[in-house]
């Protein structure tokens, strides 16, 4: 019959396969970007319900990581911000399905575009210490209004990250006429305004 091991040796093997297991989770595993089944979900929803009151999704728009254009070059100016009631603009209640802790600060656009520029702007949040700030941004679009969207729920920290996100959307998405962009975030729904001149 076998003796079982001694105990120093079982506590020697856990030990080795614990570093060993360390070892390759920190070294080859794969970074991914955090995935969160609850907020996608409902950011889903969120665009199933706008589509049903006629918003179009703008994929087309996108935010910028660097910013290679000055504020003089593209025109930025800071905006005045309105405030508006969120159902009765938007056409249901968003409630639940988009939820963010960021809090607005100031906006700066252009006053107005020349048919054929795209509009750039940039939305700048209030500082938080964990510098969680969006890195993606949702569009839609319904004749001359613009809606955005930041990420539902909660947003990964990034590195050296800054209070604001620019963005940019498409001059084929624009055509001449006056428009208003939305933006709903934790202190409800806050819009500015522009035109495209011919």
């Amino acid at each position: 019959m076998k003796k079982p091991w001694p105990l120093y040796r079982v506590f020697l093997a856990i030990a080795v396969f614990v570093v060993g297991y360390t070892f390759i989770m920190v070294f080859f595993r794969k970074e991914t970007p955090m995935f969160y089944p609850y907020e996608e979900a409902q950011a889903e929803v969120l665009g199933n319900l706008l589509r049903s009151e006629g918003w179009e999704p703008l994929p087309e728009a996108y935010v910028i990581g660097e910013f290679r254009a000055s504020r003089e070059e593209i025109g930025l100016g800071a905006r005045e911000l309105l405030t508006f009631d969120a159902e009765e603009t938007i056409g249901l209640e968003i409630g639940e399905h988009s939820t963010t802790p960021l809090v607005l600060a100031g906006v700066e656009s252009p006053a107005a575009l020349a048919l054929g520029e795209p509009l750039q702007a940039e939305i700048h949040w209030e500082e938080k210490e964990e510098k969680t700030y969006p890195q993606t941004l949702s569009f839609y679009k319904r004749d001359g209004e613009i809606l955005v969207f930041p990420p539902h729920g909660r947003i990964k920290p990034a590195v050296n990250a800054e209070a604001r996100t620019r963005f940019l959307i498409p001059p084929e998405q624009l055509p001449s006429g006056d428009y208003t962009v939305y933006l709903y975030t934790e202190d409800g729904l806050r819009g500015w305004e522009f035109s495209v001149q011919e």
